[in-house]
C-alpha cells in the first residue's frame, strides 16, 4: 500500500529551471503496519496514465521512518539526469515499483508549478518563436497587428559618428578610386590557355601562359607528371620511385615471416586441398548399379566433376525364386572439389537407419568445432542393407543404414 505526496524541489540557482523534484510516500504491509527496513524503489516517468512509453527511470534504496520515505529524483545529474525536456512533455505521470513487485497503481500525475509556467514563457521568447498580436515597448506600439514597423524612425547625424575618416565629414565620398583589381574594366582579352597575370615590371595586367594548367599534358602508360627545373615546366617522366614498389621476392619474404607458405615452400606442382561431396543411391535388384547427383562444391572451391561411384550393399531374402521385390542394391557417388590453398580438413558424421532396404535416411552431423569454417553437409552414404526371417516379403524384416557427413576446414 502506498500513499504519496509529490512536489517540485528547486535544487539549482533561482535563474535556472531545476531538473529534479522530490517525492514522499509511506509504505504499509497488508495489515496496515508501517514498514521499517530500508526498501528499494524504482521510479519511472511515463507519457500516459495507463500503459504508454517510459521517458525516465531511477532506482533508489531508501530508509524508512514509521513507513515514511523521501526521495530526490534526478539528483544524479551526470549519470542519470532528469532533463527538462522530459518534464516538458506534459502531461506525464510518476510510476512507483517496490523491489520486484508489480508497479503500484494508479500512477501520479506530475503537475506544473509557477516556476514551470514561467519557464514556458521563457522558452517561447529566448531562442524560440515570439507569438504576439502586436509588440509595444514601454506602452509605445512599434509593430502592428499586420507585422509592419510603426515605431519612430532612427535618425543618425554625421556628428554622432565617432572616429570618422577625413574627407567623409561632409557626407561626400572624396576618396573614391578605380579598383585596379577589376579586370573587366581593363578590356583585357586572352587566348585559350592564357590567363591574366600581373606584370610587376610595367605595373599592369598582361596575358601569359597558365603554367599551373596540366590538362594539356598527356603522358604514356607508366609515366607520371614531374616538374623539370631544366626547362622550368611540367613534363612527363618515367616513374622511377622504387621505394614504394615491392618485388615478388620482397612480398614472399614478408609473408613467409608471418607463417604463410611461399612458392618455394610448396615445391613443384600445384599444392592445395581436395574434399569430396557424396550422395546415396539405391537399386531395385541386387545386380543394379544406380546413380545420384552429389552436392555442389562449396563456394570458391573448384569443381573437378563427379569422380566416383561405389556399390556398397547388396541383399536378398525370403524367396526360392528370383523376384525383384526381394532384392536390393545400394551405394554412393562422389564429386571432387579443389582449393588451391593447403588447409586442414575435418569431417563430422552421424548415423541413420531406414525401415526397409530401399530407404535412404538422413541425420544431422555434429557441428564444426569453434574457429573452424563450416562448409555444410556435404555427403550422404548408404552403407548397409539386410533382410531376414520371412518367406514372404515383409518390411519389418528388412533394414537399411548409412551416414551423413559435414566438412569443416581451418
Amino acid at each position: 500500500m502506498l500513499t504519496a505526496l509529490t512536489a517540485l524541489f528547486l535544487a539549482s540557482p533561482a535563474q535556472a529551471i531545476p531538473g529534479q523534484f522530490t517525492h514522499q510516500g509511506r509504505l504499509l504491509d497488508e495489515s496496515g503496519t508501517p514498514l521499517s527496513e530500508p526498501v528499494t524503489l524504482t521510479f519511472r516517468i511515463m507519457d500516459a496514465e495507463l500503459s504508454g512509453e517510459q521517458l525516465w527511470e531511477e532506482t533508489l534504496t531508501l530508509p524508512l521512518t514509521n513507513g515514511f520515505y523521501a526521495a530526490i529524483l534526478g539528483a544524479d545529474e551526470e549519470a542519470n539526469p532528469l532533463n527538462i525536456e522530459i518534464l516538458s512533455q506534459a502531461p506525464v505521470w510518476l510510476e512507483v515499483q517496490l523491489a520486484d513487485e508489480a508497479p503500484m497503481t494508479p500512477r501520479s500525475a506530475i503537475h506544473s508549478v509557477p516556476y514551470a509556467a514561467m519557464a514556458t514563457v521563457a522558452e517561447e521568447v529566448s531562442g524560440g518563436p515570439v507569438n504576439a498580436s502586436r509588440v509595444a515597448i514601454d506602452g509605445t506600439l512599434v509593430i502592428d497587428a499586420s507585422g509592419e514597423w510603426v515605431g519612430p524612425s532612427a535618425t543618425v547625424n554625421w556628428s554622432d559618428i565617432e572616429g570618422m575618416p577625413a574627407g567623409f565629414a561632409d557626407g561626400v565620398d572624396d576618396d573614391t578610386d578605380t579598383d585596379s583589381d577589376t579586370l573587366a574594366d581593363l578590356g583585357l582579352s586572352c587566348v585559350d590557355g592564357d590567363i591574366p597575370v600581373w606584370d610587376a615590371v610595367v605595373s599592369a595586367w598582361n596575358c601569359d601562359v597558365d603554367q599551373d594548367t596540366l590538362a594539356s599534358l598527356s603522358c604514356g602508360d607508366g609515366d607520371i607528371i614531374r616538374w623539370s627545373d631544366d626547362v622550368e615546366s611540367w613534363v612527363c617522366s618515367t616513374d622511377i620511385d622504387t621505394d614504394t614498389t615491392l618485388s615478388e621476392g620482397d612480398v614472399d619474404a614478408m609473408v613467409a615471416d608471418n607463417g604463410y607458405l611461399t612458392a618455394s615452400d610448396l615445391g613443384s606442382g600445384a599444392a592445395g586441398t581436395i574434399i569430396y561431396t557424396r550422395c546415396a543411391w539405391t537399386g531395385d535388384i541386387m545386380r543394379d548399379i544406380g546413380t545420384c547427383e552429389p552436392p555442389a562444391c562449396p563456394a570458391v572451391w573448384e569443381d573437378l566433376g563427379v569422380t566416383g561411384n561405389v556399390k556398397a550393399t547388396a541383399a536378398a531374402y525370403g524367396s526360392a525364386d528370383y523376384d525383384p521385390s526381394y532384392s536390393e542394391s545400394g551405394g554412393y557417388q562422389e564429386r571432387a572439389c579443389f582449393l588451391s590453398n593447403p588447409v586442414t580438413v575435418l569431417t563430422t558424421r552421424c548415423a541413420w537407419t531406414g525401415d526397409i532396404m530401399r530407404d535412404i535416411g538422413t541425420c544431422t552431423p555434429p557441428s564444426c568445432p569453434p574457429d573452424w569454417a563450416d562448409l555444410g553437409v556435404t555427403g550422404n552414404v548408404k552403407a548397409t542393407a539386410a533382410a531376414y526371417g520371412s518367406a514372404d516379403y515383409d518390411p519389418s524384416y528388412s533394414e537399411s543404414g548409412g551416414y551423413q557427413e559435414r566438412t569443416c576446414t581451418r
